[in-house]
């Protein structure tokens, strides 16, 4: 599936709501009921608009969302790990 705008808070919410409607329902660790839907692809053509979805997370009193600076070194770790061993 593959969800595309130019506003990432519009991709956000279009992924959300996909999975919602689509997602596989599971149990995790901590016997939370959770969704997930595997092979999304999210295409935001504006980045400039791309910490909005975080932004929203962050208003959430009860939501720990770390900061950009760590997402963007452990995406980019995982992505070199991969890259380094041949995908």
């Amino acid at each position: 599936m593959e969800i595309k705008d130019k506003d990432a808070e519009k991709v956000w919410k279009k992924i959300l709501e996909y999975v919602l409607e689509n997602g596989r329902e599971f149990r995790d660790g901590k016997n939370r009921i959770c969704k997930e839907s595997l092979n999304v692809v999210a295409i935001i053509e504006d980045l400039k608009t791309i910490s909005k979805p975080m932004e929203i997370l962050h208003s959430f009193k009860k939501w720990v969302y770390p900061p950009m600076e760590e997402l963007k070194s452990s995406i980019l770790g995982r992505l070199l790990s991969l890259w380094c061993k041949g995908f």
